[in-house]
């Protein structure tokens, strides 16, 4: 099943939690292997079901020029401020 996909933006790092799991609030930068919470702008509407819903189809792939960037879960949807 192929999902057409959908651009975005990072809006805002709420916290990232370094590859050794600590805590690093000082980092302004997602590394590779850090897990990171965060606020993603889309450029357009997109469906989706939050992970503690329905697991399977909560999840989305990050993708950048053909290469995959990261992944991770859907916890929570924000109110749009546009119409």
């Amino acid at each position: 099943m192929a999902i057409r996909g959908v651009n975005c933006r990072v809006e805002e790092i709420i916290r990232i939690i370094a590859s050794d799991l600590s805590s690093a609030p000082q980092k302004e930068r997602i590394e590779r292997h850090d897990v990171a919470e965060c606020i993603f702008k889309l450029n357009r509407a997109a469906a989706f079901d939050l992970t503690g819903e329905i697991v399977e189809i909560g999840r989305f792939v990050i993708v950048d020029n053909l290469e995959i960037g990261g992944g991770g879960i859907i916890r929570e949807v924000l109110q749009d401020k546009q119409t």
